[in-house]
């Protein structure tokens, strides 16, 4: 997730959750209060139940990648990394051109979207 300050609070926003942190004082000593929603649309109708599976398949399909991207992390420049099992290499030069990495194995090369993409798809 990409927290972003705004005023006394941090919200982070895609397009399938919103989440703030505000800090409480309210209540004796101060707390940290996570408010977090996952699923822009907690209910819909549908005119089948083939409609509605479909729809929540492709809303599931998209918090799993959100989240594994979250968890894709860069390192620096020219390296990010996945939880200590993969590496994306690249960027060299301004180029856009990297590689995913298992220890020394090269698993897949593209630009940086498609490898973390590559990624994505793995899990």
């Amino acid at each position: 997730m990409k927290w972003e300050k705004d005023g006394n609070r941090l919200k982070s926003e895609s397009k399938i959750h919103r989440a703030q942190i505000v800090r409480d004082h309210s209540r004796g000593a101060p707390l940290w209060i996570l408010d977090l929603q996952i699923g822009v649309h907690p209910r819909r109708d549908f005119d089948s139940r083939l409609a509605a599976e479909k729809w929540a398949e492709a809303r599931m399909n998209e918090i799993k990648k959100e989240f594994i991207l979250s968890l894709i992390t860069k390192f620096s420049d020219d390296l990010y990394t996945f939880g200590g099992l993969l590496e994306i290499v690249g960027g060299y030069d301004g180029a856009d051109k990297w590689s995913v990495y298992q220890t020394s194995f090269k698993l897949f090369q593209g630009t940086l979207e498609e490898c973390k993409n590559y990624i994505v798809s793995c899990f």
